[in-house]
């Protein structure tokens, strides 16, 4: 029944309403199941009702991940029989609770890599200075003045086109906020406030730079506030050159 395909499912760890669609079929059947051990271990478990597609492997959890209190550890094992038979909660609880993996994308962007001990390829020596004109990457050396022009460079934050969403944690939001708010996302107000009282992520997938702008605003206010999925930038306010493309 359960088998693994040549596809990998692994897409699904960016997705925070589930049941999701599967990679592999495209039926929206595709399920996550996460569980801490200890410290910076824990089991991963991806599977599809439709197709019967499925992984499991060991994975560090999220920092914030807490277990759910559906399935007890020693009940756990790779086939995902017991899983599938309790789908219905775990999509709940990871609807609710899975706000992606952390992954710091600014610290594999080249733009935060320390490159002060590149050697000049013309005369070997070690003062060449590394930096961007507009998307491209330039190398310098002080010594000789050899200067290369690398290929274009799109930072992971520019390359960024995920859809995101904005699931605010308080229903008492000053009239001032929401209006604020909804001009910033176009976003109805009454509707936005409808959302925000019944516990509902906003009804509108935002860009990368409309969810951190009202992040911002948002923890200006002293509001709290999830992103799904969960936003990789740790960097994103304090790089003067993020989202060129957007410019």
């Amino acid at each position: 029944m359960w088998h693994s395909s040549d596809i990998s499912m692994e897409s699904l760890l960016d997705t925070c309403e589930f049941p999701a669609v599967c990679p592999v079929c495209g039926h929206r059947g595709g399920h996550i199941y996460l569980r801490a051990d200890r410290p910076r271990r824990g089991g991963l478990w991806i599977w599809c009702s439709a197709c019967c597609s499925f992984e499991h492997a060991s994975i560090i959890p999220p920092s914030y991940w807490a277990n759910d209190a559906l399935i007890e550890s020693f009940q756990l094992h790779a086939i995902p029989d017991l899983l599938e038979e309790q789908k219905d909660a775990i999509d709940a609880y990871m609807t609710q609770n899975y706000r992606g993996l952390d992954s710091d994308l600014c610290a594999c962007c080249i733009r935060n890599a320390d490159l002060s001990s590149l050697a000049c390829t013309q005369c070997h020596g070690k003062d060449t200075k590394a930096f961007l004109e507009g998307h491209s990457l330039v190398l310098e050396c002080q010594s000789c003045g050899c200067r290369v022009v690398g290929a274009s460079f799109y930072s992971p934050c520019e390359q960024d086109r995920k859809p995101y969403c904005l699931w605010i944690r308080e229903d008492r939001i000053p009239a001032a906020v929401l209006v604020k708010l909804g001009s910033m996302l176009h976003i109805r107000v009454l509707e936005m406030k409808r959302q925000i009282e019944n516990r509902e992520k906003l009804n509108r997938s935002l860009s990368l730079k409309e969810i951190m702008e009202a992040s911002r605003f948002l923890k200006e206010e002293g509001i709290s506030h999830d992103i799904l999925p969960a936003i990789r930038y740790s960097r994103y306010y304090e790089c003067g050159e993020k989202l060129l493309s957007f410019n």
